[in-house]
């Protein structure tokens, strides 16, 4: 079954690693002309790391991120408000805590798709989704696709 999915963010391209793997025949499409490369970092707690080792990116990740220890909180005048030990809750899950930045998570994922086989086409802004004669959806896209 062909599957579009429209935004290669972190969103779109798990998906279509997911119906990859599921033996779907995703393509994705992005309205940008290139990968975004802003956004600031993001904690991936161990159930997005369970997601990502089922998707088979989670050593990739692992590689260009980070591995956060523990949290401390404070209010405004310094006074400590509490704290997590990440190294306890990874040893509990069974899967770690990852920081990175989202620009190299989204090149992990993008890299991934791609060696999958999986389209992804830029610069194509969905501008209608509609029903064919069969009742299938057709995305339509402003550069004619």
């Amino acid at each position: 079954m062909d599957i579009a999915i429209v935004g290669a963010g972190i969103a779109g391209l798990s998906a279509a690693l997911a119906l990859r793997k599921q033996g779907f025949n995703p393509r994705v499409f992005e309205r940008r002309s290139v990968p975004a490369a802003g956004g600031a970092g993001v904690t991936l707690w161990p159930n997005a790391s369970f997601v990502l080792e089922q998707l088979g990116v989670l050593h990739a990740i692992q590689a260009v991120g980070g591995r956060p220890l523990a949290m401390r909180r404070y209010d405004a005048a310094g006074n400590a408000l509490g704290g997590l030990d990440i190294e306890l809750l990874d040893r509990t899950m069974g899967y770690p805590t990852v920081t990175v930045l989202r620009r190299d998570l989204q090149d992990v994922l993008l890299a991934h798709a791609r060696r999958a086989g999986i389209a992804v086409e830029f610069g194509c802004q969905a501008v209608a989704i509609d029903l064919d004669a069969q009742g299938q959806a057709v995305a339509r896209f402003g550069n004619g696709t």
